[in-house]
C-alpha cells in the first residue's frame, strides 16, 4: 500500500511474479503487472482502504486473490470503489 501512496512504481514492480507472470483480471480482461503498476501509479492514490476478499494458494509458488479496494484520489469527488482479482 506505500508504494501505491508514494508512486513508487520500483517497489511495486517487486510485489508482482514475474516466473509465472502475474495475471490480473479486470471484468472479463486478463493483463499482466506492468499494466497494473502502471494503473496504480497514474491514479494518484492518496488514501486507500485494503479488504482481502479472498485468498487461496492452488499450487506452489502460486496465489490468487480477490482484493476490495477504497480510495480517494486527487481527481475524486468521493471515494472510488475497486474489486481486483490477481493471480
Amino acid at each position: 500500500m506505500a508504494a501505491i501512496l508514494t508512486g513508487d512504481a520500483a517497489t511495486l514492480k517487486l510485489l508482482y511474479s514475474t516466473n509465472p507472470m502475474a495475471q490480473i483480471r479486470v471484468k472479463t480482461i486478463i493483463h499482466g503487472g506492468g499494466a497494473d503498476i502502471d494503473y496504480w501509479i497514474n491514479m494518484k492514490v492518496r488514501n486507500m482502504k485494503v479488504e482481502i476478499i479472498r485468498g487461496t494458494a492452488p499450487g506452489p509458488e502460486i496465489t490468487h486473490l480477490i482484493l476490495h479496494i477504497e480510495m480517494t484520489t486527487p481527481s475524486s469527488q468521493q471515494t472510488l470503489s475497486v474489486t481486483d482479482d490477481q493471480d
